[in-house]
């Protein structure tokens, strides 16, 4: 049997799932006890307006479950990264709309783990023009923009 060959556009996507995946290992060995998913969080949260953000938006931006950003959320509160609604206000609120909110610590945190994640990107990118990166990140934001649930 003829083996199938993928298309331009699928094999696109298998190269991106598995150069994402290399990247994230990549990156988890520099952050020292921080999954890339938690990285990400801080990043997020960082970018938010009054750096807080709803559990289900962050939940959309990674591309995870509700479940799994709780999961994550409950470590990163116990680590003092950030911090939910307080337990008074939850009990009125869908816990889909809980707000979470970076802490002075996750922000530091954060900072020292740009440092390390500026200089790991251009290690990895160092032979990849800048042009070629940003019509890249174009191409990305479209892509995502179509996936968002």
């Amino acid at each position: 049997m003829k083996k199938k060959v993928l298309s331009e556009k699928l094999e696109f996507f298998v190269l991106l799932s598995s150069t994402r995946n290399r990247c994230v290992h990549h990156f988890e060995g520099i952050f020292s006890n921080t999954h890339f998913n938690e990285f990400l969080i801080l990043y997020f949260l960082y970018q938010s307006f009054e750096y807080k953000s709803k559990r289900v938006d962050l939940a959309k931006k990674l591309g995870i479950t509700q479940s799994g950003i709780v999961r994550i959320l409950k470590k990163m509160e116990g680590n003092n990264l950030v911090t939910t609604d307080p337990p008074s206000l939850a009990i009125f609120q869908d816990a889909r709309t809980k707000y979470v909110k970076l802490t002075t610590e996750g922000e530091q945190l954060l900072h020292t783990y740009l440092e390390r994640a500026e200089a790991h990107a251009e290690y990895l990118n160092h032979n990849v023009n800048i042009k070629t990166i940003k019509k890249f990140n174009q191409i990305l934001k479209i892509i995502s923009s179509n996936t968002l649930y």
